[in-house]
């Protein structure tokens, strides 16, 4: 396990020069770069990049660690989520919930006059749900074939997820399920001819809802009668 090149005088350092956080804004699963100031760069400057529960990290700096960077010159980096630049940069490559309400500390090393840091606090903005089908609009399928209901859908917080087959007087929830991320995936095993019909996959969660309409046929399997011999 790899320990960032910040030492106990660095931190004292840090905390001294502490600085407000700036609020980043960030869409469910993009991609975000956070770049601090650097006014007076040096060529091997170290920085550390950190990702905190707190604006102080609980003083568990190493656990928190993502990356350290000799500016311009190397980046030691072990977290796939994330990509460290030469320049300072850091990316987070996909937010996820788990970054809701995270601190993401960039300290440097100034030579011989201290250390500064960049304070980040990350917020997952919310969204209501946003359905796109990506099954057929109109499923044509013979009796006894399993049927997919396929979609993507956006949202967070990430929503509950629910197939209901339309009726003449109501709806009857075939399928539920919660905390989709982004992938529908639903199935009728072996349909039948009374399964033909409308059905709706319908998206919710705090903010709002959404819904997709997907008409299935059923038909019997040529040469073969579907209901059973006298």
């Amino acid at each position: 396990m790899y320990y960032s090149l910040f030492n106990d005088n660095v931190v004292k350092l840090f905390f001294h020069h502490d600085t407000a956080p700036e609020i980043i804004p960030a869409g469910i699963h993009q991609g975000v770069k956070l770049q601090g100031s650097l006014r007076h760069p040096e060529y091997g400057m170290l920085i550390g990049w950190f990702s905190c529960p707190t604006h102080d990290c609980n003083n568990e700096w190493d656990k928190h660690w993502i990356a350290d960077i000799r500016f311009m010159e190397k980046v030691i980096l072990e977290n796939p989520h994330f990509d460290a630049f030469l320049n300072g940069t850091l990316l987070i490559k996909k937010v996820l919930p788990m970054y809701d309400g995270r601190y993401f500390i960039m300290r440097m090393k100034m030579g011989n006059t201290g250390a500064k840091a960049n304070i980040f606090y990350l917020k997952v903005v919310q969204e209501h749900p946003v359905l796109t089908l990506v099954s057929q609009q109109n499923i044509f399928a013979f009796e006894g074939m399993d049927v997919f209901f396929e979609a993507q859908v956006k949202a967070y917080p990430y929503p509950w997820v629910s197939l209901c087959h339309i009726l003449e007087s109501n709806k009857s929830v075939i399928q539920r399920t919660s905390n989709v991320s982004s992938q529908i995936l639903m199935k009728i095993p072996s349909i039948t001819k009374a399964n033909s019909g409308v059905y709706v996959l319908y998206a919710e969660n705090a903010v709002g809802n959404d819904t997709v309409t997907v008409r299935v046929y059923v038909e019997s399997i040529p040469g073969r009668s579907s209901s059973p011999p006298s």
